[in-house]
């Protein structure tokens, strides 16, 4: 991703975020007060604008539940990237929550947050689009990046004796690496790959599967929504340290902590 994205300071789109989180969240437990009834206990919201809203937002990108990031080429990477920031851009400045104003927040830091990481490998986020495998199964990191990369970044033993994509490499989180390679063939890559970046579809907080409050290399920076979490306990068990961040992010805003549940026998 190239400079000409950077709409705003790193810390003023994570304020950004932390403040359309809350609003949401008092948004849910207000509606969760006025519930009645079992049939209530379980609550989806609708990411989408309602009908009449649609013409005064004007062009937004696709609603989450529709766009598959990891699937797409790069001139449609390119194109959903731009239409991204521009709605973040344009709809930053209103006053009230808007659900899919956060879900675009969240999807715009983390792809930021991706593009910097793939950058310290020499690829951008189109390129990645490509059928390449990982520059650790060959001699090492890419030339532009050797004695470049971040601690978190550096391969684990397993990355350089399984053969995979390098988007896996752009995650800096050591442990969750291995997971998912240890894991290869038990499970989806694109689903996998898509619930990260673009969410499951269902997260009532209208949150990405894997949201970015630091920088893109601390792995310590990250948190993983619920619905995410759920769904892929079968690798986060083997990457505590996620969870531990996961839980310290949640903690922050007065949340119960994500607890997994036991692998069975």
């Amino acid at each position: 991703m190239s400079e000409d994205v950077d709409f705003d300071s790193a810390k003023e789109r994570r304020r950004r975020q932390n403040r359309l989180s809350q609003q949401a969240r008092r948004k849910r437990l207000a509606i969760l007060a006025q519930a009645k009834g079992p049939t209530r206990k379980w609550i989806i919201y609708s990411a989408a604008l309602d009908e009449n809203e649609k013409h005064d937002k004007g062009e937004s990108p696709p609603s989450i539940e529709k766009w598959l990031f990891c699937q797409s080429t790069g001139p449609e990477r390119s194109q959903y990237i731009k239409r991204l920031q521009d709605a973040v851009t344009r709809d930053s400045t209103q006053p009230s929550f808007d659900a899919q104003l956060l879900t675009n927040v969240t999807q715009f830091n983390i792809i930021k947050a991706m593009a910097k990481n793939a950058a310290y490998f020499g690829f951008t986020l189109e390129l990645l689009c490509e059928d390449m495998i990982s520059p650790f199964n060959a001699s090492g990191p890419a030339p532009s990046a050797s004695g470049d990369l971040p601690p978190s970044l550096a391969p684990t033993a397993v990355q350089k004796q399984i053969a995979h994509h390098p988007w896996i490499d752009i995650c800096p989180i050591p442990s969750l690496r291995n997971a998912i390679l240890l894991n290869t063939g038990t499970y989806d890559e694109d689903e996998l790959c898509n619930d990260l970046f673009t969410g499951s579809g269902s997260d009532s907080e209208h949150q990405v599967g894997l949201i970015i409050w630091g920088e893109s290399w601390d792995p310590a920076a990250y948190e993983l929504s619920e619905v995410f979490a759920l769904k892929w306990q079968r690798l986060l068990r083997l990457s505590a340290d996620v969870m531990s961040s996961t839980n310290y992010w949640r903690s922050r805003r007065g949340q119960d902590p994500i607890r997994l549940q036991m692998e069975p026998a």
